[in-house]
């Protein structure tokens, strides 16, 4: 074996090594987020049994994506993303531990397990623009449609098991210890990316000053981009509809699954079981869609699937048909968000993605707190049924939005 030879099989197996182990740290952070993400929510309404606590926990959420989304892609950009990750995880796992502390000891108040929830909440937003940068920097062109089906296929997966399990979880030992093996698993990632090797970008470490200096400018940086592309403008532009419509009917999916007096443990699980179903078979299917079509015209159809998928349940607001309709949401939902991540990965450059990420994400996520509000409203002042014609015709617009715009046409030949 040539001298060049070796080198390039040293080059793939420190690739093949640096995806394996961000795979990995993926899925231990993500297994044991399933179960905090189950154990919040149904701690709240078991505790106040209103629609509108429930949803403000789902709101406090996300409410920081918009905030810290404004600089965390300037962090993530010009910061070390392997470091970056592994303090978000360590940050994470504090906060969580400290929350299963307090239900330990006793009850907390309303009020601090939202605030717990909020500060938890800024973490994301500067983890998912790192950990972009960083797979663009570990992760070979060719196998990104790959890596974003695995990411997202595996999502899909922990979100059909996770409620079960979840729930089960809750339901044995109580929220106390499942927030107790989540704070174990955002640990445990951050081992597995301290292992990781380092990206390929050459950055060197910066000041925080400089990061603080550079805010506005970076944001600005990201935010011209995608003014002057035309796709991700106009796709940033609908899936803000988008979220406000799908995300904002899924804050209150617990509450409307649980309200009529059925098992809420068969209900969430079948429920969000479907969905993960749903959105493990659109992504195991996505890479092949991506190598036979292109991009635009594959999200007008995802759209278009999405919007029926909302309305459906309006039909007949029964749990087998909201699982139904889940199963239909989580495959239109992978078949959207796998070819929009690997057609954005392919047209910004290394230096940019983690600003335009967290832009794109701040500017799309703005109407979610809005829309989960907004859900929970309709359902107190109408019904559930109500809620699912409102989110089917707004995502109905979307796809109209889809088909008449450039955005059609994204990723064919000739289109930007």
């Amino acid at each position: 074996m040539t001298d060049a030879a070796y080198a390039a099989e040293q080059v793939k197996g420190s690739d093949r090594r640096g995806e394996t182990l961000l795979r990995s740290a993926f899925i231990v952070s993500s297994t044991g987020d399933w179960i905090y993400r189950f154990a919040l929510p149904l701690l709240v309404l078991q505790q106040t049994g209103s629609a509108i606590s429930t949803a403000i926990t789902y709101v406090l959420e996300i409410i920081p994506y918009v905030a810290v989304g404004l600089f965390a892609g300037t962090i993530a950009d010009r910061a070390d993303r392997r470091r970056l990750m592994i303090s978000c995880d360590g940050i994470a796992a504090a906060l969580v531990g400290v929350m299963a502390v307090l239900l330990f000891t006793g009850k907390p108040s309303i009020w601090l397990l939202y605030a717990l929830a909020l500060l938890l909440g800024t973490v994301r937003p500067v983890y998912v623009p790192a950990f972009q940068g960083f797979l663009v920097d570990r992760v070979p062109e060719s196998r990104r449609p790959v890596m974003n089906a695995w990411v997202q296929g595996t999502d899909s997966a922990l979100s059909m098991l996770g409620p079960v399990v979840g729930i089960t979880v809750i339901a044995l030992i109580g929220p106390a210890t499942a927030c107790a093996v989540n704070a174990v698993s955002f640990a445990a990632s951050a081992l597995l990316i301290r292992w990781a090797p380092h990206g390929t970008s050459g950055r060197a470490p910066v000041r925080w000053g400089e990061i603080a200096r550079n805010v506005g400018s970076d944001f600005k940086d990201g935010l011209v981009f995608i003014r002057d592309s035309v796709p991700l403008l106009w796709g940033t532009a609908l899936m803000t509809v988008t979220n406000f419509a799908a995300l904002g009917l899924e804050a209150n999916l617990i509450y409307i699954v649980t309200d009529d007096g059925r098992s809420r443990q068969t209900a969430l699980a079948l429920v969000f079981a479907g969905q993960g179903a749903g959105a493990l078979l659109g992504a195991t299917l996505a890479p092949a869609v991506i190598r036979r079509f292109p991009v635009g015209p594959t999200l007008t159809a995802a759209m278009g699937l999405m919007a029926l998928s909302l309305a459906l349940p309006a039909l007949s607001p029964s749990t087998p048909v909201i699982g139904g309709s889940m199963f239909l949401l989580g495959i239109s939902t992978s078949a959207i968000v796998v070819p929009w991540y690997t057609f954005r990965q392919s047209i910004v450059p290394s230096e940019l993605i983690g600003r335009v990420t967290s832009v794109g994400r701040s500017l799309s996520f703005i109407t979610i707190p809005l829309g989960a509000l907004f859900g929970s409203w309709v359902i107190g002042q109408w019904s559930a049924t109500a809620l699912f014609l409102v989110a089917g015709a707004l995502q109905g617009a979307v796809w109209l939005g889809t088909l008449l715009s450039p955005l059609r046409k994204a990723g064919t030949s000739g289109a930007g």
